[in-house]
């Protein structure tokens, strides 16, 4: 893996920690361009030096994603798998939402921290390299070599401003990315409380409708007997039974009740 990938590695790491790697999996890919020999040593060369650790806390070994042909001579694993897998993984919050929910300042995360550290360490090389650099201009005595060293060192002044350029820029871009999740999970857990919400009244009403449909077959018995009829007026609906189709074996059809019902029994 290159340098660039391991450090994303690093920080996905950081931004899920190590309570989430139970609902990460590595998968590995390509199977079918490359020959399986050299395929299966590189795996092994990955799990062996690069996910060992995440692996020992909870993240899935690697599965394997290839063509049909591999799929059948069993070299890769059946999407069906890696499916089942995924789909067995309990749901938990992220390192960096749980710590930007107890109210902590993005940069101060275990994930902002990160980026702080590895561009604060960028400028500090560039800075020793700098120091270094004027130490040998002023040990010099030679007008060519201190003129070339001079040149090296307006070079790092100008990398150390970028540096410190970049570490602001990525501070602001990290934090603005970070508070656009953190809008996008409010959200999401807004959906999630009105849909809560939403089936808490269904089920009071669908109880409620089933318990005033009980009392009005339980009711009719003693008002229809005497020959009289009882309606059941409710939103958009009423029920309407009739004492002398009861008697003489009729049919009623009852409809959804509401919450508010109004019950009137007339002769």
């Amino acid at each position: 893996m290159t340098n660039t990938a391991l450090k994303n590695l690093d920080m996905f790491h950081h931004l899920c920690g190590d309570q989430s790697l139970k609902n990460v999996m590595f998968l590995t890919t390509k199977w079918d361009k490359a020959s399986t020999s050299f395929a299966q040593k590189h795996e092994e060369e990955l799990t062996k030096n690069v996910w060992s650790g995440m692996i020992e806390l909870g993240c899935s070994r690697p599965k394997r994603l290839g063509g049909v042909a591999n799929y059948s001579s069993g070299i890769v694993d059946p999407i069906s798998d890696v499916i089942a897998r995924v789909l067995k993984f309990q749901p938990s919050w992220l390192l960096i939402q749980r710590q930007l929910g107890s109210g902590q300042h993005i940069l101060d995360t275990t994930a902002g921290q990160k980026v702080d550290q590895d561009l604060s360490l960028e400028i500090k090389k560039t800075q020793d390299s700098f120091n270094s650099t004027l130490a040998q201009i002023e040990k010099s005595h030679e007008d060519t070599i201190r003129a070339a060293l001079q040149d090296e060192a307006d070079e790092y002044v100008r990398e150390l401003a970028e540096a410190q350029e970049h570490k602001k820029a990525s501070e602001a871009s990290f934090e603005k990315v970070m508070k656009a999740e953190e809008e996008r999970l409010m959200k999401m857990e807004e959906e999630r409380r009105r849909k809560m919400e939403e089936e808490r009244r269904e089920k009071e009403q669908e109880e409620w409708n089933n318990k005033m449909y009980r009392y009005g077959i339980d009711a009719t018995g003693a008002v229809l007997g005497a020959g009289g009829w009882m309606l059941f007026e409710g939103i958009g609906m009423q029920i309407q039974m009739a004492g002398s189709l009861l008697k003489d074996g009729g049919l009623f059809t009852p409809v959804k009740l509401f919450r508010g019902t109004k019950i009137q029994n007339c002769r």
